[in-house]
């Protein structure tokens, strides 16, 4: 289905997923990609003007602002009457951390290896990175560095049985991968044509098609995509949210 017309409320139901955004979430979105710079503050009625274009009432977003207050990754200042808020350092050093999961145009892995630990000792507690198949047996996009494992390096030719990667990936994500992807390309094919949107508007959509795949990104193991099933379509969403983003620049 092609876009014909403009309802920023119904493309923002569309990019996640059928749902209405959770308004805490899409304003760490807002956040990360429109005032992450240290200086940067946003005024409440900005934030209130935003939310209600993309359907959500002034109450909810000043009970997820103090949500987000109240879990210090915002904070605030008055300016008269008004407000203006800004990330703490938390804040700021979460987005940070979260950015090359979000932007990156090319998965954050090319190689993965297959670690198994000693079958004949407890199960640990588990906190190496990656994705553990069974207890000890997990695949990772880290090369490791443990002394007593069996490490085998995969590489493009190595074949995972699709028990094993079912594990890395939930398949409802695997289905909404597919789903923003069909959804991004529609709306890349209407924003060709260059229709005449205003700077607002423009923000707006570059938050929206950010916090689509944000949602599903920070949630997606970090290991070459040729791991997961399909209909895995982490690639095509990359390339388009780099691609709307220029666009809406």
């Amino acid at each position: 289905m092609r876009m014909e017309r403009l309802d920023v409320k119904e493309l923002a139901t569309r990019l996640n997923n059928g749902q209405p955004p959770r308004v805490w979430s899409l304003l760490v979105t807002v956040f990360g990609e429109l005032a992450q710079d240290e200086t940067a503050q946003l005024s409440g009625e900005t934030l209130r003007q935003f939310m209600e274009i993309v359907g959500i009432k002034p109450e909810a977003t000043r009970v997820a602002l103090h949500r987000l207050r109240k879990d210090g990754w915002l904070s605030s200042q008055k300016d008269g009457r008004k407000s203006n808020y800004f990330l703490t350092k938390k804040g700021r050093d979460e987005s940070i951390k979260a950015s090359p999961r979000i932007y990156s145009e090319t998965a954050l892995a090319d190689k993965a290896w297959l670690v198994m630990q000693n079958v004949g000792e407890p199960v640990g507690a588990q906190k190496e990175p990656g994705v553990w198949i069974t207890g000890h047996l997990r695949i990772t996009g880290v090369q490791p560095d443990e002394q007593d494992a069996l490490v085998i390096e995969m590489g493009q030719s190595n074949d995972l049985p699709d028990w094993m990667r079912a594990r890395l990936c939930d398949a409802s994500l695997l289905e909404q991968s597919q789903a923003l992807a069909n959804t991004l390309r529609d709306l890349d094919y209407w924003l060709a044509d260059e229709p005449k949107l205003d700077e607002f508007h423009r923000e707006v959509l570059r938050v929206l098609v950010v916090h689509s795949w944000r949602r599903i990104a920070l949630k997606v193991p970090s290991l070459p995509d040729n791991l997961f099933l399909k209909p895995w379509s982490g690639p095509d969403c990359r390339r388009l949210v780099a691609q709307i983003r220029k666009r809406l620049s």
